[in-house]
């Protein structure tokens, strides 16, 4: 099933929130508000289910790969979620506050400059930016606001 749905794109304003993606919380604040935190706690979420499965391959078992395959995809419908969340608070706030462009901070190339130890390296590498970033940006054209 297919629908479509024509959205009238808000006049530039002048007014933008900047948003700013970290590994455990979403930033994000307009000039002369409050800047504001949503604690995403992906690092956590992310962990604990690398944890699981890296025991679940330790451990011979029978049906292995369909218990891989459930936590992998309780792990993606959870962080898909919480993305969904924190992109409504940034939308929200930037109607609230009459802007009418959303800034997202440019990550492209990020994980070539990584050069941590292999913890680090694979905890960074789990962490799945460009996914909010792409859902920060469909909620705003359904709202009409620009993304840049």
């Amino acid at each position: 099933m297919v629908f479509s749905l024509e959205v009238e794109e808000a006049e530039p304003n002048g007014e933008a929130v900047a948003v700013d993606l970290n590994e455990n919380n979403v930033t994000f604040g307009s000039q002369g508000s409050n800047v504001k935190k949503f604690e995403t706690k992906e690092r956590t979420i992310r962990t604990a289910y690398f944890l699981k499965r890296r025991r679940l391959q330790s451990e011979p078992r029978l049906n292995e790969e369909a218990a891989m395959e459930k936590y992998r995809g309780r792990e993606r419908r959870r962080m898909d979620a919480v993305y969904h969340r924190a992109a409504k608070e940034v939308v929200c706030e930037a109607k609230e506050e009459g802007a009418t462009v959303i800034v997202l901070e440019k990550l492209k190339g990020i994980r070539g400059r990584m050069n941590y130890s292999k913890q680090m390296n694979g905890r960074l590498h789990r962490w799945s930016f460009r996914r909010l970033q792409s859902v920060v940006e469909y909620k705003a054209k359904l709202n009409g606001l620009t993304v840049v």
